[in-house]
């Protein structure tokens, strides 16, 4: 048994060798472990209403970081841009970062 921080709470984790699961799907990887079968590492932007409704818990663990990866708004021409496209990406903006909170 290892003892690891989950939430501010130190919790035992049973260190059991366990198959390795791969996939390029993020879908498949948030099923599985939702169904328990490991720990993954996940965009929080996929995972947040887990994480609301329980479904998933998060673990931070002390002074380790994940690089963040940033977010594209890919559009077709540079001429495109006018206020009305400013004024979407503002709101998609809005958006992400209060469903993030």
């Amino acid at each position: 048994m290892t003892n690891i921080l989950v939430n501010g709470r130190l919790k035992a984790w049973a260190n059991k060798r366990a198959p390795l699961y791969r996939a390029k799907d993020g879908d498949v990887v948030r099923r599985w472990t939702i169904m328990r079968h490991g720990v993954a590492l996940e965009s929080r932007l996929d995972i947040s209403s887990d994480i609301k409704e329980g479904r998933h818990i998060e673990i931070k663990l002390g002074g380790w970081q994940v690089t963040p990866y940033p977010l594209y708004l890919i559009f077709p021409e540079r001429r495109l841009i006018d206020p009305l496209f400013n004024a979407v990406k503002e709101y998609l903006i809005d958006c992400v970062q209060n469903f993030l909170a």
